[in-house]
């Protein structure tokens, strides 16, 4: 008794009011539900924590005083509390068998199916026939995660839990994307603050293009969240690098950038944007030597050329074979109003967003290499969604830039964001510290902030909450209807089963491509018109013609709400809200015969082998007269014919209908058989792999020269040696790059100039290049007044002129348009605007010109006035020099935008797409 009253005196001493405190608890514990209770527990549990304030500084001693656990407990506890949050927000959604996900998830499903199954049998898939019109997954999209969920399927025996493999991937990179910034902000502040990014970034809804459980999840935007994970890595790699080389970090930079350069094109433009924020850091940086930074972006250059081999081809063939899926980068005034309504990245916690920024301008102001490195990159990137960067530097029109996703930066500046959120946060907790030292009324800092601590619980837990349920129902997305689509695929099971080589038929989902899902839930080829995400082969089909569906074997149609716009109504059928109608004129036939006479029968069709079988018509005259024969899929040049004896045959590309623009395969063949298999050689089979050797060549010479003692320091010796000669020269050095400079920067403007234009351009320079008018009504002209420091066109206020980048220009409608430069013509007030611009370019060559918002009338000395309205029109100019081109259009709101642009920066030759001759080939076999 006396012991325990010992303990009661010692537990009284300890806490500041104590019977204050032992009243506030009793009370709060009886009378729960009354204010007095509910300020009761406030008291209560803010003396109890100012007890454990005390007692937690007794146990850890002087503040000069090492802690009493290891150094890596903290970040231990750290990792283990984000990776218990995850477990928490996630774990329901991993024991839910999936089924039908809305996003990209079904075709992604399909190409996993089929990778598990070609993995099984010891090679890699090339082709399906149940995506689309056909297709080839892993060679027009990046193949690192297909490969990955592939073997998984395969090891786990998953073939009927594809989408439990994928979401179980997809939760994977969440949370290796939050692990990651919690290294990274590891960094630069302490382990508390780490454990709230890490915390955020798990619960971290976004968006489709910023990530997060929604663009993860939700939409299924796997690949760029693996790719995301591994750039984190190479970005962590590259701060410690900076701070402090190593082999074994130059090593992981190597490794995290190939593997992330090959797992998402995006991560190019993420490793480009480090390697110039590392240039510009050398310049800037006071803490550590300037060659640190140059190495460090050396590095990122070899793990580049590392996956050079895999990036290089892909590129290739998406120029060539694939569609295109560019998203513009806003004008910056447009920019500019959406970052104050909405940060970049888009996010759950927008506040923190914001003040990332703060954070990112505090470490630019602090001149240390690897704070400056993140503030550069984060600054180059979330400026990247605006449309300075590409009009100012001349960077379209262009292949690379018609194609550019700018929406993909978004997921580029989260790390950046984050870490200057953790600064902003860092720096002002060290402020705090020291205006408030713990020695100064030690009782009342530890009472407010308990008190703010027990609000942050009260509010954050419900908000949490709330974000917990949203990620769930994210990962849980389910296409409408789920119990009607489950009677849909049985019903599409039954029709594959009745699938035959000479009876194939494909069905035509109209409406979101989720219901592409039967392509996964039951093998039954789906076709949809517009663009599919994650299939990108550009022959396909290309309308829902009769001629189009017939030729592709289109036999149903389906949509859910209501009924499709195809097929017979007479023949209509209804599993829940879900609407299936049968399409008239279906005949079954892969393979049809075009020119010639005689009958084709498909005899075997797999996905990457085809057997055709051509008998001459009865009583031909000549029995070995050849045929042209099309089949139903889209071109893709993998594709080879051989005739019975071996003989290679030539692939041609046909116009799949009589106005199409898009191709299907075609071959002049005599009667008797013929196989084709998806195994030719492409021209960019080889590309990138030079350089990939070279790279690796080099970095096993780095590791080894680095790894042996003499040679490191014969090597350090040398470099010291040219380092002391460069000192000595430095003033020539810099002089002679100066001169060299002001001597390139006006060639380049006058090749520029002097040369054939590649789009139309008003220009943004200092001075306004050409003469813009305006009238209201039937009003007279009126001239508009150049603005340098905003450059555009101002007319008075009824209308702005500009350059910007735009989507206009379009060449297949399965594809989206376009990013090109483009005049943007804004109207401003309520009433009609006529404008006109006059300028001078030099035009020749192949252009192709189209509006968007309205049309507009082109005119050119010496030639015929043109009226440019839509996804664009093939224009010719001989080569004349510079000559006076007026545009003609009325302005609109937002904006009428008009694109004229060179064809070669659209689109590359496509030399593959030979058309057949009209007659067989004397020389067939």
């Amino acid at each position: 008794m006396a012991r325990v009253v010992a303990v009661l005196r010692q537990v009284l001493a300890t806490i500041p009011g104590a019977p204050l405190v032992l009243a506030a608890l009793v009370t709060a514990l009886v009378l729960p539900t009354t204010p007095p209770g509910v300020v009761a527990a406030v008291v209560a549990i803010v003396g109890l924590a100012v007890a454990a304030g005390r007692a937690w500084r007794g146990l850890l001693g002087p503040a000069e005083a090492a802690p009493p656990w290891p150094g890596w407990a903290a970040g231990v506890v750290a990792y283990a509390v984000v990776g218990l949050v995850a477990w928490h927000v996630f774990a329901d959604t991993l024991d839910t068998r999936l089924v039908w996900n809305q996003g990209d998830w079904s075709p992604q499903a399909v190409a996993v199916q089929l990778t598990a199954r070609a993995l099984e049998d010891g090679r890699l898939p090339t082709w399906t026939h149940t995506l689309s019109t056909g297709d080839s997954p892993l060679e027009t999209y990046p193949a690192l995660t297909y490969l990955l969920a592939g073997a998984l399927t395969a090891t786990l025996d998953a073939g009927d839990r594809v989408l439990n493999v994928l979401l179980g991937l997809g939760i994977a990179a969440h949370l290796a994307v939050a692990w990651g910034l919690m290294r990274l902000a590891r960094r630069f502040v302490s382990w508390p603050l780490v454990t709230l990014v890490g915390v955020l970034a798990v619960v971290e809804t976004g968006s489709t293009a910023s990530g997060g459980s929604n663009g993860i999840l939700a939409w299924g935007l796997l690949h760029n969240a693996v790719g995301q994970a591994l750039f984190v890595a190479a970005l962590v790699a590259v701060v410690d690098a900076v701070r402090r080389p190593r082999l074994s970090t130059s090593v992981t930079i190597w490794c995290t950038t190939a593997l992330a350069c090959a797992a998402h094109p995006s991560m190019l433009i993420g490793t480009a944007g480090l390697i110039v924020a590392l240039l510009v850091t050398a310049a800037l940086a006071d803490d550590v030597p300037a060659r640190r930074p140059l190495l460090a972006a050396l590095h990122l250059g070899l793990g580049l050329a590392l996956a050079a081999a895999v990036w290089m081809p892909l590129g290739q063939r998406l120029l060539l074979y694939g569609q295109h899926f560019g998203t513009p980068p806003d004008p910056a005034g447009d920019w500019l109003g959406k970052l104050l309504r909405e940060p970049v990245p888009r996010s759950a916690f927008e506040a923190a967003m914001y003040l990332g920024y703060a954070g990112l301008l505090l470490a630019l102001w602090s001149r240390k290499a690897t704070a400056v490195m993140v503030a550069l990159a984060g600054g180059l990137f979330v400026t990247g969604l605006a449309d300075g960067w590409y009009s100012t530097l001349g960077l379209g029109p262009s292949l690379e830039v018609a194609r550019l996703g700018a929406q993909r930066v978004e997921a580029l500046a989260k790390p950046m964001v984050y870490v200057g959120f953790a600064l902003a946060l860092g720096h002002g907790v060290a402020v705090a510290r020291e205006r408030w030292p713990a020695t100064h009324r030690p009782v009342v800092r530890a009472a407010l902030v308990s008190v703010l601590v027990l609000a942050g619980v009260r509010a954050g837990g419900a908000w949490y909450h709330e974000l917990r349920l949203k990620a769930q129902a994210y990962a849980r997305a389910e296409i409408a209807d789920a119990d009607g689509f489950r009677q849909l695929v049985a019903w599409a099971r039954d029709r594959r089963g009745e699938q035959r080589p000479d009876a194939f038929a494909r069905i035509l989902v109209d409406g979101p491509h989720h219901g592409v899902h039967l392509a996964h839930a039951a093998g039954l080829p789906s076709v949809h018109l517009t663009a599919l995400p994650d299939v990108l082969l550009r022959e396909r089909i290309e309308d829902g013609s009769a001629a189009s569906l017939h030729r592709f074997g289109v036999r149903w149609a389906v949509k859910q709400g209501g009924p499709p716009a195809h097929g017979n109504p007479a023949r209509e059928q209804a599993f829940g809200s879900w609407f299936v109608r049968e399409v008239d004129g279906w005949d079954g036939q892969f393979a049809r015969i075009e020119r010639g006479a005689g009958t084709v029968t498909v005899t075997r069709l797999d996905e990457e082998r085809i057997e055709l079988r051509l008998d001459p018509a009865p009583g031909a005259a000549d029995p070995h007269a050849p045929a042209l024969v099309a089949l139903g899929m889209g071109y893709y040049p993998r594709w080879r014919a051989r005739d019975g004896a071996g003989r290679s045959l030539p692939l041609y590309a046909l116009p799949s209908t009589e106005h199409s623009v898009l191709h299907v395969p075609a071959l002049w063949m005599r009667p008797g058989t013929v196989v084709l298999t998806a195994d030719a050689a492409l021209p960019s089979d080889d590309d990138g792999r030079w350089l990939t050797r070279v790279a690796a060549l080099l970095a096993a010479a780095i590791v080894v020269v680095w790894s042996v003692g003499p040679w490191r320091r014969r090597l350090l010796r040398g470099a010291a040696r040219w380092r002391a000669r460069l000192r000595a020269r430095r003033l020539p050095v810099r002089s002679a790059l100066v001169w060299a400079a002001a001597a390139l920067v006006p060639a380049a403007a006058l090749w520029s100039w002097a040369g054939p234009a590649r789009a139309l351009r008003l220009g943004v320079g200092l001075r306004g290049a050409a003469e813009v008018r305006y009238r209201v009504g039937a009003g007279r002209w009126r001239p508009c007044s150049y603005h340098a420091t905003l450059g555009h066109y101002r007319c008075d206020d009824h209308a702005i002129v500009f350059d910007s980048m735009a989507a206009v220009l379009n060449d297949a409608a399965s594809s989206w348009p376009y990013v090109t430069p483009a005049l943007w013509l804004r109207n401003t007030t309520a009433g009609e605007v006529e404008l006109e611009l006059e300028l001078e370019a030099h035009l020749a060559g192949s252009y192709q010109g189209g509006t968007s918002g309205g049309a507009a009338t082109l005119e050119v000395d010496g030639e015929a006035a043109v009226t440019l309205r839509g996804p664009g029109r093939p224009l010719e100019y001989d080569d004349h020099g510079r000559r006076r081109v007026v545009v003609r259009a009325f302005a609109s709101d937002p904006a009428l935008k008009i694109a004229v642009v060179a064809t070669s920066t659209l689109a590359p030759p496509r030399p593959h797409l030979r058309p057949p001759p009209a007659v067989a080939p004397a020389n067939l076999p």
